[in-house]
């Protein structure tokens, strides 16, 4: 699902690992199994929630979070945060499994509509 953001919708932001791992149920070696997709996340070690992210400034923060995964038997929904600095939206991805081998594939990406916006903070004159 991470080729086919980069892929399909041509969007590069950086992967939160803890998420990630969280919601996978906390695998060990867990690098290793994303090894083709290791550049996209922003934290790539095996045990990402033990490593504090890079900090961020107010409004500055730009990455995907994974909030949920759903299986089925032959299909799973992954539901995702996208935060782009002070915008923030939803997306669900249905990704089929594969007939006959291992893994998923990528179907289709939902984004949902409710854009989460903050304004900056001004200087006072």
């Amino acid at each position: 699902m991470m080729i086919a953001r980069v892929g399909q919708m041509g969007d590069v932001l950086p992967w939160d690992a803890c998420s990630i791992y969280e919601k996978a149920g906390r695998p060990s070696g867990m690098a290793d199994s994303l090894r083709h997709a290791r550049q996209w996340l922003d934290r790539p070690v095996n045990d990402p929630c033990a490593q504090e992210p890079a900090p961020s400034r107010p409004g500055r923060n730009r990455i995907v979070r994974v909030d949920s995964v759903l299986l089925a038997d032959s299909v799973a929904y992954v539901h995702l945060t996208i935060v782009r600095g002070e915008w923030s939206y939803r997306e669900q991805h249905t990704l089929p499994a594969l007939r006959g081998r291992r893994g998923w594939g990528w179907r289709e990406a939902r984004v949902f509509a409710g854009l989460q916006g903050y304004p900056g903070s001004r200087a006072q004159d």
